[in-house]
């Protein structure tokens, strides 16, 4: 299984510190389950200022930031940009949400399932850092983008260019990108 997360283009994140602190939190949960199937890859446009660990791969774009209107981040961009970076694979894809953390046991159990189209978790628990509480969620697909775990046989996955990223995401169906990677809401569709 390959986790799969993105990270925020720095000229857009308020604080690309927390971010990366986020981040080392989420890869941490992501490789508690101590099987070597597990992978992890980041894509970014700037690697993260800390060392990453073993399993863990980092992809560097060089995309354009979300557009803004009126100082605000457009969701349609942000789509965009999450979606791009996400659109790489592995047997299994889970997306992983730079500050989401998953279940020690997640990985092993789709590793030991049989074969399926994949999963939805329906029932999660959201974190809150700053008051201290895991709140338990219905629909959590819902609502969480590290809620859904695609077998990639089943699912369009774009032809990707390591030489040329930029020239990759220019060949892909954008609507398709949006909707299947850069939201968990409108991916459901597929």
């Amino acid at each position: 299984i390959c986790f799969l997360t993105s990270l925020r283009h720095p000229s857009i994140a308020k604080d690309y510190r927390a971010i990366e602190m986020m981040l080392r939190d989420s890869l941490a949960s992501a490789l508690a389950d101590p099987d070597p199937r597990i992978r992890v890859v980041v894509v970014g446009h700037v690697e993260p200022g800390f060392p990453l660990p073993d399993r863990v791969a980092f992809v560097r774009v060089d995309l354009a930031p979300p557009a803004t209107r009126n100082g605000r981040l457009d969701n349609e961009s942000i789509r965009k940009d999450k979606g791009s970076k996400l659109a790489i694979a592995a047997a299994y894809v889970a997306m992983l949400d730079a500050d989401d953390f998953v279940s020690r046991r997640l990985a092993s159990f789709i590793l030991d399932a049989p074969a399926g189209n994949g999963w939805a978790v329906n029932q999660g628990y959201a974190y809150s850092s700053a008051q201290q509480k895991l709140l338990l969620l219905n629909n959590f697909h819902m609502k969480c983008g590290t809620s859904l775990i695609y077998n990639t046989g089943h699912v369009q996955i774009p032809p990707w260019n390591e030489q040329n990223p930029a020239n990759s995401i220019d060949t892909m169906d954008m609507k398709y990108i949006k909707e299947m990677y850069g939201s968990h809401i409108m991916c459901h569709k597929y």
